[in-house]
Protein backbone atom coordinates (compact mmCIF):
# COMPACT_ATOMS: atom_id res chain seq x y z
CA UNK A 1 0.00 0.00 0.00
CA UNK A 2 1.41 3.43 -1.19
CA UNK A 3 0.59 7.01 0.10
CA UNK A 4 1.14 9.14 3.64
CA UNK A 5 0.30 5.95 5.66
CA UNK A 6 2.06 3.31 3.78
CA UNK A 7 1.60 -0.32 4.87
CA UNK A 8 0.67 -1.61 8.70
CA UNK A 9 2.06 -0.18 11.81
CA UNK A 10 2.89 3.30 9.73
CA UNK A 11 0.03 5.10 11.28
CA UNK A 12 1.22 4.60 14.94
CA UNK A 13 3.87 7.76 13.58
CA UNK A 14 0.91 9.61 13.49
CA UNK A 15 -0.66 9.20 17.03
CA UNK A 16 -0.84 11.81 19.80
CA UNK A 17 -2.05 11.38 22.91
CA UNK A 18 -5.57 11.75 21.80
CA UNK A 19 -5.63 10.02 18.46
CA UNK A 20 -5.37 6.48 17.55
CA UNK A 21 -4.92 4.68 14.47
CA UNK A 22 -7.83 2.84 13.95
CA UNK A 23 -5.98 -0.65 12.90
CA UNK A 24 -4.83 -0.56 16.89
CA UNK A 25 -8.66 -0.78 17.78
CA UNK A 26 -9.76 -3.76 15.98
CA UNK A 27 -8.76 -6.58 18.12
CA UNK A 28 -8.89 -4.56 21.32
CA UNK A 29 -10.71 -6.42 24.48
CA UNK A 30 -14.29 -5.02 25.53
CA UNK A 31 -14.54 -5.37 29.20
CA UNK A 32 -17.97 -4.32 31.70
CA UNK A 33 -17.54 -2.48 34.54
CA UNK A 34 -16.59 -5.41 36.91
CA UNK A 35 -13.43 -6.34 34.69
CA UNK A 36 -14.97 -9.29 32.68
CA UNK A 37 -14.39 -9.37 29.09
CA UNK A 38 -17.46 -9.31 27.79
CA UNK A 39 -16.29 -9.45 23.96
CA UNK A 40 -13.78 -7.86 21.37
CA UNK A 41 -13.81 -4.77 19.39
CA UNK A 42 -14.10 -5.47 15.33
CA UNK A 43 -14.71 -2.29 13.71
CA UNK A 44 -15.19 1.42 13.69
CA UNK A 45 -18.15 2.99 11.67
CA UNK A 46 -17.44 6.37 10.70
CA UNK A 47 -20.16 8.75 9.14
CA UNK A 48 -19.47 9.67 6.07
CA UNK A 49 -20.40 13.24 6.06
CA UNK A 50 -19.08 14.08 9.67
CA UNK A 51 -16.21 11.84 9.55
CA UNK A 52 -16.39 11.26 13.02
CA UNK A 53 -16.85 7.46 14.72
CA UNK A 54 -20.86 6.80 14.84
CA UNK A 55 -20.74 3.37 16.61
CA UNK A 56 -18.01 0.67 17.04
CA UNK A 57 -18.91 -3.15 16.13
CA UNK A 58 -18.05 -5.67 19.02
CA UNK A 59 -18.30 -9.46 18.74
CA UNK A 60 -19.83 -10.42 21.57
CA UNK A 61 -20.79 -13.69 23.34
CA UNK A 62 -19.95 -17.38 22.10
CA UNK A 63 -17.42 -19.60 22.81
CA UNK A 64 -13.73 -19.54 21.25
CA UNK A 65 -14.83 -17.21 18.41
CA UNK A 66 -18.50 -19.54 17.79
CA UNK A 67 -21.98 -18.56 18.46
CA UNK A 68 -21.00 -14.52 18.82
CA UNK A 69 -22.97 -11.31 17.79
CA UNK A 70 -21.85 -8.20 16.44
CA UNK A 71 -23.16 -5.67 18.93
CA UNK A 72 -22.97 -2.30 17.66
CA UNK A 73 -22.03 0.38 20.49
CA UNK A 74 -22.01 4.01 20.67
CA UNK A 75 -18.12 5.40 20.97
CA UNK A 76 -19.33 7.18 23.74
CA UNK A 77 -20.75 4.14 25.41
CA UNK A 78 -17.10 2.79 26.21
CA UNK A 79 -14.06 4.65 27.50
CA UNK A 80 -10.28 3.25 27.43
CA UNK A 81 -9.20 1.57 30.38
CA UNK A 82 -5.33 2.01 30.61
CA UNK A 83 -4.83 -0.91 33.33
CA UNK A 84 -7.06 -3.58 31.36
CA UNK A 85 -5.76 -2.85 27.81
CA UNK A 86 -8.91 -2.47 26.44
CA UNK A 87 -12.65 -0.74 26.45
CA UNK A 88 -15.07 -0.71 29.06
CA UNK A 89 -18.38 -0.39 29.19
CA UNK A 90 -20.31 2.88 30.41
CA UNK A 91 -23.23 0.65 31.43
CA UNK A 92 -24.11 -2.77 32.77
CA UNK A 93 -23.25 -5.65 30.66
CA UNK A 94 -26.26 -6.99 30.91
CA UNK A 95 -27.66 -4.28 28.26
CA UNK A 96 -25.76 -6.03 25.40
CA UNK A 97 -28.31 -8.65 25.94
CA UNK A 98 -31.35 -7.06 25.19
CA UNK A 99 -29.39 -4.33 22.89
CA UNK A 100 -31.08 -3.26 19.32
CA UNK A 101 -29.49 -5.92 16.94
CA UNK A 102 -27.27 -4.73 14.25
CA UNK A 103 -28.66 -3.09 10.98
CA UNK A 104 -26.04 -2.61 8.45
CA UNK A 105 -29.33 -0.92 6.61
CA UNK A 106 -31.00 0.94 9.20
CA UNK A 107 -29.76 4.77 9.55
CA UNK A 108 -28.33 6.37 12.66
CA UNK A 109 -30.07 9.65 11.71
CA UNK A 110 -33.21 7.51 12.43
CA UNK A 111 -35.24 5.50 14.93
CA UNK A 112 -32.39 2.84 14.72
CA UNK A 113 -29.72 5.59 15.82
CA UNK A 114 -32.11 6.90 18.74
CA UNK A 115 -32.75 3.96 20.23
CA UNK A 116 -29.02 3.00 20.36
CA UNK A 117 -27.91 5.73 21.82
CA UNK A 118 -30.83 5.78 24.45
CA UNK A 119 -30.24 2.01 25.09
CA UNK A 120 -26.64 2.51 26.02
CA UNK A 121 -27.08 6.22 28.27
CA UNK A 122 -25.39 5.73 31.42
CA UNK A 123 -28.97 5.55 34.22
Amino acid sequence: MSGLLGGSGEAARYETRELIAAEKVRGTPLFSADGAQQGVIEDLMIDKRSGRVAFVLASTGGFLGLGASLQPLPWAAIAFDIGLGGYVLAVPAERLKDAPAYDANASLDGDYGRRLEEHYRPA
